[in-house]
């Protein structure tokens, strides 16, 4: 299930195009052989990366793990994570 309702990537503010501001992110899945899933976010400034290996491909799988990720950072969450830009994969449909 692909998510028709996703906005288009040219609609990302000017500031994460330029990549001269810290924290804004770009988010997907990776599968591997048989079952293995992850999901891979890296930052467009520094590149720095975070990997979550995933049960699943799906939406609740992704959420759990951006629920973790929140409940690490805490208070630093929202300065980290300004933005997160995907693609219109269904595992993303209720970001």
């Amino acid at each position: 299930m692909n998510n028709t309702k996703g906005r288009s990537i040219e609609e990302r503010p000017p500031e994460v195009e330029s990549r001269e501001e810290y924290g804004h992110w770009e988010m997907d899945c990776v599968i591997g052989s048989g079952r293995a899933c992850l999901l891979v976010m890296t930052e467009r400034m520094s590149r720095q990366e975070k990997t979550f290996k995933l049960a699943a491909k799906t939406q609740e799988c992704v959420i759990s793990a951006i629920d973790r990720l929140e409940r690490q950072c805490r208070k630093s969450f929202r300065d980290t994570f300004k933005s997160m830009t995907m693609d219109n994969g269904g595992e993303f449909l209720d970001m």
